[in-house]
């Protein structure tokens, strides 16, 4: 007996997953932040698609990645701190973002990830979708901003005068009526027997009561108003 099945519309559906795939691959594979989707089996994570960009700046390739367990693709320390996220992200109703420096063949990585999880129709987790921002040049920023910030502290209190950098204060019609302590050495502090932390953000008519008396108060209003030393 013949029996004839009409797998016309089955074939259509395929065929439109297909493309759909093939779309979004087309998507993902031209994004810059690094892509990556991690099936989750109880407390297995296995990596089930990453796109170029992750493989761009890893140096790593599809055949060490897809398919293999983190344990394989991380190193020892990635691995547990990859574990703890992941367990934090399935419990968390929302996505959770965090900063992790990661080592890999192109050399150590800071990135900041974010983490979604996919779950089934039962709320059972079954992948974590991480979305990893490169942050390299962004950190490198900030530790040139500190050793700057650093060596201005240090010029600040290695001479033997009072340094105080201070911000104008002005009513409504312009005038001035006050200057705030955004910056001081430790001289300066000593002389109004604080620390630099307890200066800043003080008034100056506050900290120095005789700088109105001294000629202080009008030199500051001078400098601001014409911008010169």
């Amino acid at each position: 007996q013949l029996v004839a099945l009409d797998v016309s519309e089955r074939e259509n559906v395929k065929a439109q997953l297909s493309d759909r795939e093939r779309r979004l691959r087309m998507l993902t594979d031209n994004m810059h932040d690094l892509l990556f989707m991690v099936g989750v089996d109880g407390g297995t994570y296995r990596v089930e698609s990453v796109n170029r960009a992750y493989l761009a700046a890893t140096g790593l390739t599809e055949a060490q990645v897809i398919g293999q367990s983190i344990d394989i693709v991380l190193g020892p320390q990635e691995v547990d701190r990859a574990r703890m996220e992941y367990a934090r992200a399935v419990a968390s109703p929302q996505p959770i973002v965090f900063r992790e420096v990661m080592a890999t063949p192109n050399g150590r990585l800071s990135v900041e990830t974010t983490l979604s999880v996919i779950r089934d129709e039962h709320g059972v987790a079954t992948h974590v979708l991480g979305l990893s921002r490169d942050v390299s040049g962004e950190e490198r920023s900030l530790a040139a901003l500190r050793q700057s910030e650093a060596r201005f502290r240090a010029a600040l209190d290695a001479g033997y005068d009072a340094f105080v950098i201070a911000r104008s204060v002005r009513d409504a019609r312009g005038a001035f009526t006050d200057f705030i302590v955004v910056e001081a050495n430790e001289h300066a502090a000593h002389l109004v027997g604080a620390t630099v932390a307890q200066l800043v953000g003080r008034s100056l008519l506050e900290a120095f009561p005789l700088s109105r008396q001294s000629g202080l108060w009008e030199q500051c209003c001078e400098v601001v108003a014409t911008q010169q030393p």
